[in-house]
């Protein structure tokens, strides 16, 4: 039985940045989540792609408690690790943060690259935290969420080492991502407790709170990474997916232009940019009777380029932090599974291959020991 749908996915922080290696997430039955690992190579049309062979694969089965493995992306070397939850790579690839959520109290973590050196910088007392840390630009914060199950997120961010924790906003605040300077984050929020949700800016200590001005559709308002918005790699424009038409569109930080990239797609799921800033990688619909596909286009909404064609849904692709790789979940093959392709759509390989379902492709630093 395969969990991909037409609705939102649970929210799953994609967007790092750095040299690292894929990481991916998934359910299975209840939930369970998968993990790619990779070399890279620079930034995309940088360097020489790595061979397939030095790529590993980890996947999580279940959540309580989660079971991390890791096995090469031929699927040999299978082995499990001890990590208890999803890891989420610091842009310098030092480190690791992890949530153990779904628990009284949810915790969040702080590991080395390898897992090792494991310390709690956060305990949330709410039972329905879903905490999804964030990385500053430099590696010293988290931005995290609270009460995502609940529908009264709030924001908040500590140090790397557990201190200065604060809470930046109230309730139905959601979706953070910090500016590439790390100065400013933008994120989902509504005005007096109440929707629509609209665009809002803030200081990288929650001061300064303003809305993105202007006029343009409301944007998506679940919680969820892969359709929250995020910063174009210069810091001047904002992307993010509307809740009613689900267009991908890009607006600049003043909020005086606002245009669809893909008018000529019914709607789009979820998107990811390529590491230079150049292009998205975003999921629409194929031709009737088909399901999702993915596409790739440019950053001004030129060169639309299909890249996955069948009958089964092809979900959350995410770019390989050299450009050179894609990896997506698939349900041709029955259930969702994990596959990686090149970014030209060629080359489309299962590197999951289990009987169970897994998603939600994030990438993890290389040289990582997992």
């Amino acid at each position: 039985m395969t969990h991909v749908s037409e609705g939102r996915r649970p929210r799953h922080n994609r967007r790092v940045r750095g040299r690292s290696r894929l990481c991916v997430g998934g359910a299975a039955l209840a939930s369970s989540a998968a993990f790619v690992l990779g070399s890279s190579a620079g930034s995309s049309g940088a360097g020489a792609p790595q061979e397939t062979t030095s790529w590993k694969v980890a996947f999580v089965l279940e959540y309580s408690p989660a079971r991390v493995f890791v096995v090469h992306a031929d699927g040999s070397g299978r082995h499990r690790t001890t990590l208890p939850g999803l890891p989420y790579p610091s842009p310098n690839g030092r480190r690791l943060a992890f949530a153990v959520a779904g628990a009284w109290p949810s915790r969040l973590y702080v590991a080395d690259r390898d897992g090792r050196g494991r310390q709690p910088i956060l305990r949330e007392k709410y039972y329905a935290s879903c905490l999804d840390p964030v990385w500053s630009p430099d590696s010293r914060k988290l931005l995290y969420t609270t009460d995502c199950d609940v529908d009264f997120e709030t924001i908040g961010v500590v140090n790397a080492d557990g201190s200065g924790r604060k809470m930046l906003t109230r309730k139905w605040s959601q979706n953070p991502a910090w500016s590439p300077n790390g100065r400013t984050i933008v994120f989902t929020s509504v005005a007096r407790n109440a929707p629509p949700f609209r665009l809002y800016l803030m200081d990288e200590g929650g001061r300064g709170r303003r809305r993105v001005p202007g006029r343009y559709p409301d944007p998506e308002p679940t919680p969820n990474a892969s359709s929250g918005p995020t910063w174009s790699r210069d810091g001047r424009r904002i992307f993010f997916l509307t809740y009613q038409e689900d267009e991908l569109r890009v607006i600049n930080r003043a909020g005086s232009v606002s245009r669809n990239l893909t008018p000529t797609l019914a709607k789009v799921r979820d998107f990811d940019p390529s590491p230079d800033g150049r292009k998205l990688v975003l999921t629409a619909p194929g031709t009737p009777d088909r399901g999702w596909e993915i596409y790739t286009v440019n950053v001004d909404g030129s060169g639309l380029r299909q890249l996955t064609e069948n009958r089964a849904h092809d979900v959350e692709p995410t770019w390989s932090p050299d450009g050179q790789k894609i990896a997506f979940e698939s349900t041709r093959d029955g259930n969702s599974e994990i596959y990686v392709m090149n970014a030209d759509g060629s080359e489309q390989i299962n590197v999951s291959r289990d009987p169970r379902d897994e998603q939600q492709p994030v990438w993890l630093p290389s040289g990582s020991r997992l």
